[in-house]
């Protein structure tokens, strides 16, 4: 048996390498930190988590978290530039609508 699994990874090293390389890079790039949580947040996420590791559930929580905070601050960003230039793009607007109303 360890053998075929052995043959079986000789014949698949090409496919493993890109994931290993990965999961190395992935292991050696990360921080260890300490963070305080309550009880029901931790029961919370031991629950949603579905025996999963609870540093990947916490990991990938943060990780979606700073992506909705940067696409919020994206959006006011954007909110303001276009506030901030609003009478020339009115204006844009209504010259736009009146050239296609023309026959």
């Amino acid at each position: 048996m360890l053998r075929s699994l052995l043959d079986e990874v000789k014949r698949n090293v090409h496919r493993l390498l890109p994931f290993a390389a990965c999961v190395l890079y992935n292991h050696y790039n990360m921080k260890t930190i300490a963070i305080t949580i309550d009880d029901d947040t931790l029961e919370r996420v031991d629950r949603v988590g579905g025996g999963r590791n609870r540093s990947r559930v916490i990991r990938e929580a943060v990780r979606e978290y700073v992506a909705r905070l940067e696409r919020l601050a994206e959006e006011e960003r954007d909110t303001a530039v276009i506030h901030r230039h609003r009478a020339r793009l009115a204006r844009q607007a209504r010259a736009l609508v009146l050239a296609q109303a023309r026959p």
